[in-house]
């Protein structure tokens, strides 16, 4: 069997709005700290490829990496946050709490794609990579990963941090790209990711 990819999926930093408040809020100071440490944990693990987000927030989030190795992060929509089926900051909020609580098997089948799209994206990555997103779309990844319905499943799991690693290792082998299994998960809110 052929070396692991690992995937370090790294939740925005906080971000200077909520959910509820703003569409597309940049990080705050305490944001851009933990953006900061988490470039400090992960530096000697590379250079390695940067995926980002396109919300700012990740992009704000990748930015500290891409100033210590010296490259630019590719943007992935695939990666960016659950679309949600209103523009109102508090409905698409009410919404989103409400889905946490179920399955993604409850949800209609756009969303189900989009979980899909999710973790299509990060099977296809051939090296090991860091990708600044955000916790639905970890979830969603680790959903897939792990064959557990629950839209929380990272939650039952870990709790994933806003600004810290969240490690995927996920096998080259050809023979075990079943995306059901392509990943084992580990979560480790303010540890040094590390292989399983």
């Amino acid at each position: 069997m052929a070396s692991s990819v690992l995937l370090y999926l790294i939740r925005h930093g906080r971000a200077s709005a909520g959910f509820a408040e703003a569409s597309d809020p940049g990080l705050d100071e305490v944001g851009q700290a933990q953006a900061e440490a988490v470039a400090q944990e992960l530096a000697s693990l590379g250079p390695l490829p940067l995926i980002t987000s396109p919300l700012r927030r990740a992009r704000e989030t990748a930015a500290p990496l891409e100033v210590r190795w010296g490259r630019k992060a590719r943007i992935e929509p695939a990666v960016a946050e659950i679309p949600t089926p209103t523009a109102d900051l508090q409905a698409r909020t009410t919404w989103l709490h409400q889905a946490l609580r179920g399955r993604w098997s409850d949800l209609p089948v756009d969303y189900q794609d989009w979980r899909e799209r999710v973790a299509a994206a990060l099977i296809t990555l051939g090296t090991s990579t860091v990708v600044t997103t955000h916790f639905v779309a970890i979830n969603a990844a680790v959903s897939v990963a792990t064959g557990d319905d629950r839209m929380d499943a990272p939650c039952r799991h870990a709790r994933a941090s806003a600004g810290h690693a969240n490690s995927l290792i996920a096998a080259e082998d050809s023979d075990d790209l079943n995306p059901s299994r392509v990943f084992n998960y580990r979560c480790r809110a303010g540890a040094r990711p590390a292989p399983l």
